[in-house]
């Protein structure tokens, strides 16, 4: 029905709902001439379902269990869905390439590769929105380097618990974003996140988000080089380690309003952005705290920089 022209089959695509799928699905390097969409599916084989450049209109695995998906070089004309779906294995994505959106709602991603990746994802490009949110669980790192994404990178209440190697939970260096980054509302890191270099045309908020881990230097959460437009570290942000922004580019406001930054690096700095650019005011005031030295070294604030109620400890 996926790849042989002499079966009819409806525009729709082939659905499947409570299916049980038994052996190796393998579809590497095939061009299914339809959608597939399957719903509270089985995979009982121990390998991961392989697409690896594959291309196909519309593939959606919602609320599925698997050992895995490795799908590197993928193209989807219309989106990706692995809504609630769980993997006992890691998910392998570099090089995609995604008109529409990804989402990956509420999904469970158990497994991991070699280095403690449970999403890898280098390379991919994503037409739309990009949804890691609303009790999507990783046990292992989330790896989007170089990815680019026209829309938002959303991971709203995300709970990321495991790291990779190097002692990183969210590793998205150089990353384009065209919308907003959200790492808000709930959302959790065991280790550090990672976003140097990144392009954001829309804000990066991570209100009430909690870092609880660091890389092997002591930084929490890296913003080096960054361009957005404002960046918030409010509403008793807090991170365990240090929290990095040299050469960062904010259009806009740098808000650290009622942050708590509780540890510092090796070199015993807690905030460094020796050479930032704020467009707007900087706000480390209303209770914020840093557990090591602040560093605006050759900083460029044009707005007001705000310090009651701080906490230089």
């Amino acid at each position: 029905l996926l790849v042989a022209p002499q079966w009819p089959v409806h525009a729709r695509g082939v659905f499947l709902r409570g299916a049980r799928i038994s052996g190796h699905f393998d579809l590497a390097s095939t061009v299914l001439r339809c959608p597939l969409i399957l719903k509270d599916c089985y995979f009982d084989s121990e390998q991961p379902v392989v697409l690896d450049c594959a291309t196909l209109p519309l593939l959606k695995l919602v609320g599925c269990r698997l050992a895995g998906l490795t799908a590197a070089m993928l193209v989807v004309t219309k989106g990706l869905d692995l809504t609630r779906s769980t993997f006992t294995g890691e998910v392998m994505l570099s090089g995609a390439n995604i008109t529409g959106s990804f989402s990956c709602i509420g999904a469970k991603i158990i497994g991991t590769d070699s280095s403690g990746n449970a999403l890898f994802a280098d390379g991919i490009r994503i037409g739309g929105d990009l949804f890691l949110k609303d009790g999507f669980t990783a046990e292992g790192a989330v790896r989007l380097l170089g990815a680019n994404i026209v829309g938002d990178l959303n991971c709203r209440s995300a709970r990321i618990t495991g790291t990779d190697t190097s002692g990183n939970a969210l590793a998205a260096d150089r990353v384009r974003v065209g919308g907003d980054v959200f790492l808000d509302e709930g959302f959790t890191a065991a280790g550090a996140v990672r976003l140097p270099s990144a392009d954001i045309a829309g804000n990066i908020t991570c209100r009430s988000a909690k870092i609880t881990g660091t890389d092997g230097s002591g930084w929490a959460l890296c913003l080096d080089r960054i361009r957005a437009s404002d960046v918030f570290l409010d509403d008793r942000f807090t991170a365990a380690g240090a929290i990095r922004m040299q050469g960062a580019e904010i259009a806009g406001q740098l808000n650290c309003r009622t942050a708590h930054i509780n540890g510092a690096g090796t070199d015993g700095n807690a905030l460094v952005a020796d050479e930032v650019r704020v467009g707007g005011a900087v706000f480390l005031d209303e209770g914020f705290t840093a557990a090591g030295a602040v560093r605006l070294w050759a900083a460029r604030v044009e707005g007001a920089l705000y310090l009651r109620d701080a906490t230089f400890a």
